[in-house]
């Protein structure tokens, strides 16, 4: 062995680990903040008090991230790559865990297959590169499975019992849907873990009492989900393992699909070929990934349904230990290492066409805002679409229009341009689903009493100024329950 690929193969993962830095870091920066990241620069841009009572009148997660994010613009600043660092760091962190998990339960080698999976894939890039909460949702997510790992393999003692029901305890308190990963992990350690079986009830208990703390504003926030009906659940089951694999988008319609049948077809010969120790290792982790899949299915069936890709980010963690156990069975040979080679090309690859490719990106309101520029009167602003929030913060001073605001003599009216649709599968991304909504508004006609005074456009909108003679009053266009689409922009 040459000195360079022994020097690789010894610090093969702090490679891994920088590589899915770099992809992080790399591209936070480059798109504006959507509608759901400029709720959260508003929540965290007040004190720790405040940010806990904002998140109990009116937030559906819990309050981990908006404090941790809170203290974090403190520091980094309140600007895109400032507030986004953090869950960029959080994706990246997750690496190490995952590494740690697979290593654990299978070997080293499926360790280091499955943490350059997790360093690589779009859409956890993806979900690093946004200000909420699901990228700290995957790394505390990936250190209790860690650490459930290791407590299945634990003899003596309880250290790694109470380091998972402490690692679990806060990824419950990042997002609830954290719970669909722990049900399954206490029940194996129920089932497997050496010891008194007490120790591991007491443990389960921690998290069990921190999660009756939280039902409280469960059920308050209850509901609020009925967009995803929208959305056909025969399409959101099948993208899942197509997001899972190659992110949101693909300049190939086809390339998700193939992905899929090669990686899960190569995954499946090898769980028949494997050793006992991969064979087991795929067994508990797939089934980790498989037993909350099925209690969702007939959740949904029931009528209570919550299957989006986004809310099952967590079960990407034995996803990837099960996939690296697979990959990595020395049964299958190069077979699993080409795979899993050609896995982290495509997904890097995949990350840097979605940062270079404008209609893949989230929608530009800064240079929308910059086009609409100032104003010496004040003006309305309506939308085409119910995703242009972001205004308020890009545009100085413009605020949701009141009732008493809808009369002014000059109106803009903006609208997201036609594009070329990468979405894999069916998405509620505006612009980057082709420039439309998944539920288009009613089309917004000016008054008669406006003209026509100018026009222009930006890589991403369309947008039109009409002016009247005075004053006149505008009807309020249709909207969804809290998706504004009129804002008010003062003069300047």
């Amino acid at each position: 062995m040459s000195r360079a690929t022994e020097l690789l193969s010894r610090h093969a993962l702090l490679w891994i680990i920088a590589v899915g830095a770099l992809l992080r870091f790399s591209t936070i920066g480059i798109q504006d903040f959507w509608l759901d990241e400029i709720v959260t620069v508003q929540e965290i841009g007040q004190g720790p008090i405040d940010i806990l009572r904002q998140v109990n009148a009116a937030d559906s997660n819990p309050a981990v991230y908006p404090l941790l994010a809170g203290g974090w613009e403190r520091v980094f600043g309140s600007g895109e790559w400032g507030v986004r660092s953090l869950t960029a760091l959080a994706g990246t962190l997750a690496i190490p865990f995952v590494y740690g998990a697979a290593t654990t339960l299978a070997s080293r080698r499926a360790g280091l297959i499955a943490a350059a999976l997790t360093a690589t894939n779009p859409l956890l890039v993806w979900y690093s590169g946004e200000a909420r909460n699901y990228s700290l949702l995957v790394c505390f997510s990936a250190l209790a499975f860690f650490c459930f790992a290791r407590a299945l393999e634990e003899v003596r003692g309880q250290r790694w019992l109470w380091a998972w029901a402490l690692a679990s305890a806060v990824a419950l308190m990042t997002h609830y849907y954290a719970a669909m990963l722990i049900a399954p992990m206490a029940l194996w350690l129920l089932w497997r873990r050496p010891g008194p079986r007490l120790d591991t009830v007491m443990g389960i208990g921690v998290i069990a009492v921190v999660g009756f703390a939280l039902l409280p504003h469960v059920a308050a926030r209850y509901g609020g989900t009925d967009w995803i009906d929208d959305i056909d659940l025969t399409e959101r089951i099948l993208q899942l393992p197509e997001h899972f694999l190659v992110g949101f988008w693909s300049p190939w319609e086809p390339l998700p699909l193939v992905v899929v049948v090669v990686a899960l077809a190569v995954a499946i010969y090898a769980a028949f070929r494997a050793e006992p120790r991969s064979a087991r290792a795929i067994a508990i982790a797939g089934s980790v990934v498989l037993a909350p899949l099925v209690v969702l299915l007939i959740d949904a069936f029931a009528g209570d349904d919550y299957i989006i890709t986004r809310y099952l980010l967590e079960l990407w963690v034995p996803f990837a230990v099960a996939l690296g156990a697979a990959l990595g069975a020395v049964a299958i040979g190069r077979l699993g290492t080409i795979t899993a080679i050609g896995l982290c090309v495509l997904g890097a690859g995949l990350v840097i066409w979605t940062a270079m490719t404008a209609e893949t990106q989230r929608p530009g309101y800064a240079e929308l805002a910059s086009a609409i520029g100032p104003s010496d009167t004040e003006r309305l602003i309506v939308s085409q679409t119910s995703f242009s929030y972001p205004l308020t913060h890009y545009l100085d001073g413009t605020a949701i229009a009141t009732e008493p605001e809808l009369k002014t003599d000059e109106l803009v009216v903006v609208a997201p341009r036609v594009t070329e649709d990468y979405s894999v599968g069916d998405c509620w991304w505006i612009l980057t689903c082709g420039g439309t909504d998944h539920d288009p508004v009613p089309a917004f006609v000016p008054p008669p009493e406006f003209e026509l005074s100018s026009h222009g456009s930006t890589e991403d909108f369309d947008y039109a100024v009409f002016n009247a003679d005075r004053p006149t009053v505008v009807e309020r266009p249709f909207e969804f329950p809290v998706v504004a689409r009129v804002f008010v922009q003062p003069a300047s």
